[in-house]
């Protein structure tokens, strides 16, 4: 930096002697020779010389007043500019977003705002003076005071070094410092620059735990990964697409092609065509081995994206699949072989089908007609050889009849149970209020003694086949009928209730009721939990009940305590399967 004071001390004073001594060279010359040529009276040349002198001080002051007054403005403007130029640079330098400080003889003489944030001094008094070697971290101190050396000595830059610089309340900073010989107030010193890369090293650190974690992950996942750049060479690949393919050497950074020499030009194809932008993929390929033999393989192949968006290379999704394979062939056989089954099963199902169709139509006909012979004959021993029996052979024929009606009424119902096994589900909405309310006017027409308090719930409707809930509510209504004959306060409701989150439709009486522990026989056929004297009855009802709710995809249950009455509910799924 150019310094004033050296200016006057230096150019000032060697222009105005020199201008001093050339013109008063030339006057003392000139003047004195004019002067004795035209004057010859020695007293008079005294007076003159007297004079002459005293007009050369006058016009040698002016002149130098002159020459003075023009030197000391240049010497102002001068100055004015050097102390402009020096505002700028401290303005530029303070203004700079990096770190700047001056050192001379190893100590801080100058710092702007940035360098005091990096240190976090709230002044310049705070670090001024102050050794720079303080603030550089123990482990870097060593080679900093080689690097202040040469510049010392060789007066020349010293490149980039990246270290850490301790602040004054004791925090380490990364930096990377440059710095350069600089005179900064007549001392020799360097201007230093320096770049807090704490926050990249930082994400440097960031990006290298990323890095390890996607190796980790890729080395590691359980699908076959190969990750390549657009030379085709190895960038990341799983430990599984080592082991699927054989692969025993390490093949980070080789050539794809040179670690499978032999690679067919398809699979060169493929790659080209993904390094293109494309996606390609395959679930069922194959690759003949070294050894001849044939592995199933499928796999996806597609382009991976830098941050600018330019394709960096392929990713290589595969998966062997041979045991698949295999598997699947095996159960495409089995499934051959099952269906094959299947069929014939089915054509015994259907041979069983008919042979109880055939079977249902000799009951229904066949075996009808001896019990109406039976019954018949039975009668009319009764009425025409009445007087001639006593009274023990008429209740032995009584007897006769009633075994043969009840057979009769037993092939009813179980004509019926196949029928509904058999009968093709025609659903449609079904008010089951209005069916049960008709059921239950028929039951008190036919029991007219039997008088019961009914509850029906209103707007009970359903999903389902209507002479199928017919059928339903019938036995269920007439059971619970039954059941409460021997209570003088009979009741029964019909509603539905939520049950598990679930609509479920419910039947329940004060009837008879019945023990807990039976309730898996209850929907047997053929099966009684009462005395058919008191409670008399097929066995079949219920069991129907369990059919026509199968059929529709339901469920049906019951809970009962013996004297205190059963309710069974039932749910409708709407459909056979």
């Amino acid at each position: 930096m150019t310094h004033p004071e050296s200016d006057i001390k230096t150019f000032i004073p060697s222009r105005t002697a020199l201008v001093y001594a050339v013109l008063a060279g030339l006057w003392i010359g000139l003047s004195d020779r004019a002067v004795a040529l035209l004057v010859d009276d020695p007293q008079l040349l005294i007076q003159v010389q007297t004079y002459k002198g005293w007009a050369f001080v006058l016009v040698t002051a002016i002149i130098l007043y002159c020459i003075l007054r023009q030197q000391v403005l240049s010497w102002e403007k001068r100055t004015q500019d050097l102390i402009d130029r020096e505002k700028q640079y401290h303005f530029l330098v303070d203004k700079s977003p990096l770190p700047i400080f001056i050192q001379t003889g190893g100590s801080f003489s100058y710092l702007n705002s940035q360098a005091l944030n990096l240190f976090r001094a709230s002044s310049q008094e705070q670090m001024l003076g102050k050794p720079v070697i303080d603030h550089v971290h123990p482990d870097f101190r060593e080679k900093v005071k080689q690097r202040i050396q040469s510049l010392n000595r060789d007066k020349q830059e010293v490149p980039a070094l990246e270290q850490v610089f301790t602040t004054i309340d004791g925090k380490n900073v990364d930096v990377n410092v440059q710095a350069v010989p600089f005179n900064f107030q007549g001392q020799d010193g360097a201007g230093v620059f320096v770049q807090d890369i704490t926050g990249h090293k930082k994400n440097q650190e960031q990006l290298r735990a990323w890095h390890d974690l996607m190796q980790y992950i890729i080395r590691h996942d359980p699908s076959a990964i190969a990750v390549h750049d657009r030379n085709m060479n190895y960038i990341y690949v799983s430990q599984r697409y080592l082991d699927d393919y054989q692969v025993t050497r390490d093949v980070i950074g080789r050539h794809h092609y040179e670690v499978f020499p032999e690679i067919p030009d398809k699979w060169r194809q493929v790659h080209a065509r993904a390094l293109q932008g494309e996606v390609i993929s395959s679930d069922d390929d194959h690759f003949i081995r070294p050894d001849g033999s044939i592995d199933y393989t499928r796999w996806q192949c597609r382009p991976w994206y830098k941050a600018d968006g330019s394709i960096g290379g392929i990713v290589l999704y595969t998966e062997v699949i041979t045991r698949l394979k295999q598997t699947e062939i095996q159960l495409r056989e089995l499934n051959q072989s099952l269906e094959q089954k299947v069929r014939e099963r089915t054509a015994r199902l259907e041979e069983l089908n008919r042979e109880l169709e055939a079977f249902s139509y000799s009951v229904s006909h066949d075996l009808r007609a001896p019990l109406r012979s039976i019954d018949g004959f039975s009668q009319a021993l009764l009425e025409d050889c009445h007087d001639q029996l006593d009274d023990e052979g008429k209740d032995y024929l009584q007897r006769v009849r009633s075994a043969t009606q009840r057979m009769g009424h037993l092939i009813d119902e179980m004509l019926k149970l196949s029928r509904i096994s058999k009968a093709e589900l025609k659903p449609l909405p079904v008010d089951l209020s209005q069916l049960a309310r008709k059921v239950c006017t028929e039951l008190s027409q036919e029991n007219p003694d039997h008088h019961v308090d009914i509850q029906i719930q209103e707007t009970l409707t359903a999903q389902a086949d209507p002479a199928l809930m017919e059928i339903l509510l019938e036995n269920l209504l007439s059971n619970a009928w039954k059941f409460t004959k021997d209570n003088p306060d009979a009741a029964i409701e019909v509603g539905q209730k939520v049950l598990d989150s679930q609509e479920v439709f419910f039947i329940a009486d004060n009837g008879a009721g019945f023990d807990m522990q039976y309730a898996q026989q209850l929907f047997a056929p053929f099966k009684r939990l009462h005395s058919a004297d008191k409670y008399p009855g097929t066995g079949i009802g219920l069991a129907t009940c369990a059919r026509i709710v199968k059929k529709h995809q339901g469920r049906i249950w019951a809970d009962s305590e013996p004297e205190k009455g059963t309710t069974f509910f039932f749910t409708l799924g709407g459909g056979e399967n």
